[in-house]
């Protein structure tokens, strides 16, 4: 297999940092008997290149439901000062159906989002598992979670109207209609959607709870875990870790071409030495 050099600069400052958040945040899991896996791009770092892709800017690991809602409850006391778990309860315009566990007085901010008054802190992504069935059910909880994830989007939008031009579309005309609703009534239409996505029982696959869901796996791929390095650390995975992959990816283990090798395509501040308020509008 084709080796590439691993990241220089401020990317690997900033892969080197979100590697700590997720050193802390699996001890705290261990302590407290909650599981996770690392997960997506991080999964597939781990095993084709040791670490982190070399060109990748975040880390993904996912929860079983009920170990999230527990992390949720316990996570902002037993992580400390030093972090801020991101929720829409926690942070009123963070609108995701997934948790961000945020460095506080660090800043990692796509220069797009200046205007989005939410904790732009360096970050890993927490994501909740939900049970599914393949077929329908699927695809009415991957409608949910798109749909869902709209209800409170209002300031995300109008921080970033500037950039997708997208000033005079119907679709913004529906949604600033749809925003005079009070901000209250709305969450609580979000908590019912995230309630409808995630409580289901009894189903045959796991998949988890993103923007959007492209697979599940069945239940059984997340039995048995073992753990694989990654930046020198051990983390859990599924035992059958190359099958996951091969869902998420199919042909896990070869490189893409050259010209597709970038992170998340965003211009973005990189600051582990001070507060994103430096940098925000809306300091």
């Amino acid at each position: 297999m084709e080796t590439v050099a691993p990241a220089t600069g401020k990317l690997r400052e900033l892969q080197l940092a979100e590697t700590q958040i997720l050193c802390d945040f699996a001890r705290f899991c261990d302590e407290n008997g909650l599981t996770y896996y690392i997960h997506s791009g991080t999964l597939l770092g781990a095993v084709r290149h040791g670490g982190f892709i070399p060109w990748d800017d975040d880390i993904d690991v996912i929860m079983p439901y009920e170990d999230y809602k527990k992390f949720l409850e316990i996570g902002q006391r037993g992580m400390g000062e030093d972090y801020f778990i991101q929720t829409s309860d926690t942070d009123k315009n963070y609108y995701r159906y997934y948790a961000r566990i945020r460095r506080n007085n660090t800043t990692y901010i796509d220069k797009n989002n200046l205007n989005w008054d939410i904790h732009h802190g360096v970050w890993i992504d927490v994501f909740p598992m939900m049970e599914v069935n393949p077929g329908l059910d699927f695809k009415i909880k991957q409608t949910l979670i798109r749909a869902g994830n709209c209800i409170l989007m209002d300031n995300f939008l109008e921080a970033r109207m500037e950039s997708y031009k997208v000033k005079g579309s119907l679709f913004i005309s529906l949604m600033r209609k749809f925003y005079k609703i009070s901000y209250e009534r709305r969450k609580r239409w979000k908590d019912k959607v995230e309630k409808l996505v995630l409580s289901g029982k009894n189903k045959k696959c796991y998949s988890y709870v993103w923007m959007s869901v492209t697979f599940c796996w069945d239940k059984k791929l997340t039995d048995e875990k073992t753990k694989i390095e990654f930046e020198g650390h051990e983390f859990v995975v599924p035992k059958d870790y190359k099958k996951m992959l091969e869902l998420n990816y199919k042909k896990w283990w070869e490189l893409p071409p050259e010209d597709q090798r970038i992170g998340h395509g965003l211009e973005t501040i990189i600051d582990l030495e001070n507060n994103y308020t430096k940098y925000t509008k809306n300091q």
